[in-house]
């Protein structure tokens, strides 16, 4: 996890100055991405990836509220693309501005999920909290 005034980082070395002390941001506050996936780039393959913002620190009452459609479910954003895969077998490194909307204070899950044909579903998740 990133700060989003972040300049766009080609590398994980490039990017580890400006990641987060904490996994918090402030209202209001931008986020942004990195990742690099290993083990691409021997077969001519299209990536498929998806990135959520859920947010996960709601009560019991407020759960079953939700089941019961008594009170209304959190709002999920997410984001999903296509691209093709490298064309050499090397490391895939990538960076991702999140345009977030104001989330109200309170703890957050990103989830990213990368699926390729032929192979089992990379998916990875990170929390966070936004604070007032």
């Amino acid at each position: 996890l990133l700060s989003a005034a972040t300049p766009t980082p080609r590398s994980l070395e490039e990017a580890l100055p400006h990641a987060l002390a904490a996994p918090e941001i402030d209202t209001g506050q931008g986020l942004a991405i990195v990742w690099e996936v290993s083990g691409l780039g021997f077969d001519r393959e299209s990536l498929s990836f998806q990135v959520s913002v859920e947010r996960t620190d709601r009560s019991v009452f407020r759960r079953i509220g939700e089941v019961l459609r008594l009170a209304a479910r959190p709002v999920s954003m997410a984001l999903s693309w296509e691209e093709p895969g490298p064309d050499r077998a090397d490391e895939h490194f990538r960076h991702l501005d999140l345009g977030l909307p104001p989330l109200d204070p309170g703890v957050y899950e990103l989830t990213l999920t990368l699926r390729t044909a032929g192979r089992s579903d990379a998916v990875t998740r990170s929390a966070f909290r936004v604070r007032d």
